[in-house]
C-alpha cells in the first residue's frame, strides 16, 4: 500500500480511510478548486463513517464515557492541588484514594 501525504500539511499515512477523513478538513471555499469531484466524494464519504464509528462508541460505551469525564473533571477542580492519588486506571474503572 502506498503511503499518502496530505498535500496541505505534513500528515500522511497508509489508510484510505484515515487520509481521506483527515483530507476533509482542508475542504475550504479557497481549497475547493483543488480537489476533483472524486476526491470530494471519498472526503465526504470517510468522513462521514468516521463520524458513524465515533457515534456507535459513544452510545456503546456511555458509562465508561461518563466515568472518565468524571475523573477528568475531578482533576480540573483539584488544578494544582495534588491531594489525591490514582491508584489504578483500566479501560473499565478508575479508583482515587484521597488524601486527608
Amino acid at each position: 500500500m502506498p503511503l499518502r501525504q496530505c498535500r496541505f500539511c505534513d500528515y500522511n499515512t497508509i489508510e484510505k480511510y484515515y487520509y481521506y477523513s483527515h483530507l476533509y478538513m482542508h475542504i475550504s471555499e479557497d481549497t475547493i478548486k483543488l480537489f476533483t469531484d472524486e476526491e470530494i466524494k471519498l472526503c465526504n464519504f470517510y468522513y462521514n463513517k468516521r463520524n458513524q464509528k465515533q457515534a456507535k462508541y459513544r452510545n456503546n460505551n456511555k458509562e465508561k464515557i461518563a466515568a472518565k469525564s468524571k475523573y477528568y473533571r475531578q482533576r480540573m477542580k483539584l488544578g494544582k492541588q495534588e491531594n489525591y492519588i490514582l491508584i489504578e486506571e483500566s479501560d473499565d474503572d478508575i479508583i482515587i484514594e484521597y488524601n486527608d
